[in-house]
């Protein structure tokens, strides 16, 4: 889950606030955890997974056929052109 948060901050893909929600999602379940508050910090965790992975899923749902044909630009493309 970290990893699929940085990867989506870093790409752009999706909403940015999402890609947040995605990395907090194991954090808080984690660091959370160690206080005494009885289920209050699994409420917390899951609502951040609730939250990034639904929007993920919302914002995956609404593109069109046409943003699923554009390829998203690889950074080796972009390396090729600075190197040419």
């Amino acid at each position: 889950m970290l990893l699929l948060g940085v990867a989506l901050w870093r790409s752009g893909v999706g909403p940015r606030w999402a890609a947040v929600c995605v990395v907090l999602f194991p954090l808080s379940d984690v660091l959370l955890s160690v206080l005494p508050l009885g289920e209050a910090p699994d409420w917390i965790s899951n609502a951040f997974g609730v939250l990034g992975l639904g929007a993920l899923g919302l914002w995956v749902l609404r593109m069109t056929d046409a943003d699923w044909e554009t390829p998203f630009a690889r950074p080796q493309d972009a390396v090729a052109k600075v190197a040419a």
